[in-house]
């Protein structure tokens, strides 16, 4: 009896699972730990077996690679250039289009000026021709001419889009120096014309002044006889002086017309180097 309570009081102290529960259970830990070490161990040689494999780049892959990249900055730089090249093209055009409808536009004053000017010098040639003795012309050459000294005619060149070709920066980008050269003597040209222009209105009406100082100009010229009128404009010694003296003031071209060509000179080159209609 004493030994069977012995036996069902040591039971507890073991705990519920049979003993064969348990040793499988260590068993099973102790494998675990066992598996989880050889697999520890296998890693690095996996690792190295792999790097072993890994295909190592021979120069000729080196360079290949480098060769694509330069390529590649190649052709972004070249891209770009030519997308530059293109814009400032396009503006170069632009702006010259804008310089042939200004030169256009001071063609016509110019050909009016010097159809002006032509006016002026053919009747004091006319007074030349006759010694300035205005009672030797044509009465009806005298009457053509009578308001020669009245006459004051201006010209102001347009320099608008010469101000944009110059301030813009599209100037450098022009290829053809030859033409932009002829473009900016040409507004250089007329520019000093219209100088010369304003000097020869101004002598004019220095000499009107001087009249009307004088008290020899009549109140009223209007239906004045061209005998009379040319009598009193011949009397005052500053008119016969002018119309003496002014006959070669301008240069043949001016008086001929031949300066007008100048300008359809550049414009004609303008048309033919950027097609502009």
């Amino acid at each position: 009896m004493a030994n069977e309570r012995s036996a069902a009081e040591a039971a507890p102290k073991n705990g519920d699972k049979p003993a064969a529960h348990r040793s499988r259970h260590r068993s099973g830990r102790s494998g675990r730990s066992g598996r989880s070490g050889g697999l520890s161990a296998a890693a690095p040689a996996a690792r190295a077996a792999s790097a072993k494999d890994r295909p190592r780049w021979t120069w000729r892959e080196y360079a290949l690679q480098f060769s694509v990249v330069i390529l590649g900055v190649m052709v972004t730089f070249v891209g770009s250039g030519l997308i530059e090249r293109g814009r400032a093209k396009r503006e170069v055009r632009t702006v010259m289009q804008l310089v042939y409808e200004e030169l256009k536009s001071d063609r016509e004053l110019l050909e009016f000026i010097c159809g002006e000017l032509a006016y002026d010098r053919q009747g004091m040639l006319h007074l030349r021709e006759h010694d300035m003795d205005y009672r030797r012309v044509p009465i009806d050459t005298l009457r053509k001419y009578q308001t020669l000294l009245g006459r004051l005619r201006d010209f102001s060149p347009r320099t608008d889009a010469l101000e944009v070709l110059r301030s813009s920066g599209t100037i450098s980008s022009v290829g053809d120096k030859a033409l932009l050269l002829d473009i900016l003597e040409c507004y250089s040209w007329m520019n000093d014309l219209a100088s010369d222009v304003h000097s020869y209105n101004s002598q004019k009406i220095a000499s009107l002044n001087h009249l009307f100082a004088a008290g020899t100009l009549p109140s009223s010229m209007e239906n004045m006889e061209p005998l009379t009128w040319w009598r009193t404009m011949m009397s005052d010694p500053m008119c016969a002086a002018f119309f003496g003296s002014m006959t070669g003031y301008f240069g043949n071209s001016i008086y001929d017309g031949s300066a007008v060509g100048r300008v359809d000179g550049v414009m004609e080159q303008l048309r033919d180097k950027y097609r502009l209609e």
